[in-house]
């Protein structure tokens, strides 16, 4: 790679979509607008039956590549579009992400310029953000504080918006599309226990949508559970008690949704977050889901 490409390196930005039509704009408009010119876009849309093909097709000027057909779930149209991506660098959106300014991508080029090869992944910050616009949450996680929980299992690294050096695929290979949640977590597993990730703290990347799989009760036990599947399959035996307490709870709070409805499961998991001295959330006004995992 010359100079001036390693000044500027292309960012290939991956969208995967199914029934996103009241979402897409908004994302899709995030990063049209962003002021980074070396970028390209690829959606891929797991043959929704809404009007998210036609929002594709209104914006198709600004996508290099998308299609539309059934998938395996997220992680499946994630390796779809990596044969397609030309980019050094590419991040992953999903269809309630938006890049949280214009300016994003420009302030983040600088960083993925200087980061590989000592590094191939690259995170900020991101904020949860509610239907009303409400921001719900900010995520910090700073590594040297965040890796030993990472590797138990017991919390994660914000992975939507982070951005991933095309080799780390060459050389760990694509998502595993058995996994319908922690697909992401069991891919940065194989690459961040030998290797640090760059994060950048002054850095927010993305304003999420608070809704998403991993907000419904009944995925929270078995994300847990793949995550815990994730560890083994990485080699990574040491028993986690945090961990296998947390499954425990959601298996208690899937009991809960199931029999009392999600106004108690959402009451329960603020009373959780209460015992441990941290604000509620999930019963706050505005917010149009439950908890995330």
């Amino acid at each position: 790679m010359n100079q001036a490409a390693a000044r500027t390196p292309l960012i290939s930005i991956i969208v995967a979509t199914f029934n996103c039509a009241d979402v897409l704009p908004r994302c899709l408009a995030s990063i049209t607008r962003q002021t980074y010119a070396a970028r390209e876009l690829i959606v891929i849309d797991g043959a929704s039956s809404d009007a998210t093909p036609e929002v594709i097709r209104a914006n198709a000027a600004a996508i290099r590549h998308w299609e539309s057909a059934p998938d395996r779930g997220v992680y499946d149209a994630w390796n779809k579009a990596l044969p397609r991506a030309r980019g050094e660098w590419i991040v992953f959106l999903g269809a309630d992400d938006r890049f949280h300014d214009d300016g994003v991508l420009a302030r983040m080029a600088g960083v993925l310029a200087r980061a590989y090869p000592q590094s191939r992944f690259v995170y900020g910050c991101l904020d949860i953000v509610a239907g009303d616009g409400q921001v719900i949450e900010t995520v910090r996680r700073p590594w040297g504080e965040l890796k030993p929980r990472f590797l138990a299992g017991t919390l994660m690294l914000p992975h939507a918006g982070s951005f991933h050096h095309r080799s780390l695929f060459a050389e760990r290979g694509p998502f595993d599309a058995s996994f319908r949640l922690a697909g992401d977590y069991d891919l940065l597993l194989r690459e961040l226990q030998s290797a640090d990730p760059v994060y950048v703290a002054d850095q927010t990347v993305l304003d999420m949508g608070d809704g998403g799989m991993t907000a419904l009760p009944q995925n929270l036990y078995r994300g847990l559970s793949e995550i815990a599947r994730a560890r083994a399959n990485n080699g990574i035996r040491a028993f986690s008690p945090v961990l296998a307490r947390r499954r425990l709870l959601a298996f208690a709070g899937l009991l809960i949704f199931r029999i009392l409805g999600r106004r108690a499961f959402n009451a329960l998991a603020d009373a959780y977050r209460r015992l441990g001295r941290r604000e509620s959330k999930w019963t706050v006004a505005g917010r149009k889901a439950g908890p995330k995992a």
